[in-house]
């Protein structure tokens, strides 16, 4: 919700409120969209050294869909920024997933207990955890595969099997 697009296309909403309101002060940003587009430009201003923005939301392809949605408020007011930000930073997608059960009356008792004090919505977890990002970098990537994270040339699979009530049904 807070990237201003049109869910249908994937595009950037023009008419957006805010859009516009960051297409004519683009130095006062507010978007997801306008504070990137306005940061990528300060890096390209001052040494203009490859960048990657790595997303972390739960979007199917949340890497493709920022790059272009930050390109398109970019082209607004420079098209070379907008060229630059398509050759110079990478988007990788990501997958991240965590199950996570409603919480029961036990849960909340035992967190109570647990913390000394009442939350009335604690969020439990299962230990199951996965985090899957898409290996293309604009330079060296993190180690992070020492924490756990999986890098893959393609999550669409990844975010296909956590979607679907029977996994191994994908494989074949």
């Amino acid at each position: 919700k807070g990237y201003c697009h049109e869910p249908a296309t994937g595009r950037l909403d023009m008419g957006h409120l805010q859009i516009v309101r960051d297409l004519a002060q683009p130095d006062s940003a507010r978007t997801v969209p306008g504070l990137l587009a306005a940061a990528l430009a300060e890096r390209r201003r001052t040494h203009g050294r490859p960048l990657t923005v790595l997303c972390c939301d739960n979007l199917p392809q949340n890497g493709a869909l920022v790059c272009g949605l930050v390109v398109a408020f970019a082209s607004q007011h420079d098209a070379a920024l907008a060229d630059w930000i398509g050759r110079e930073v990478a988007f990788p997608s990501t997958m991240i997933d965590r199950i996570v059960p409603a919480t029961t009356a036990a849960d909340i008792a035992d967190n109570d207990a647990a913390l000394g004090v009442h939350d009335a919505a604690p969020v439990v977890f299962e230990p199951f955890e996965q985090w899957v990002i898409e290996d293309r970098f604009a330079g060296a990537r993190p180690m992070w595969e020492a924490g756990g994270a999986q890098f893959v040339a393609d999550v669409a699979p990844f975010e296909a099997m956590k979607l679907v009530e029977d996994p191994g049904a994908l494989l074949g």
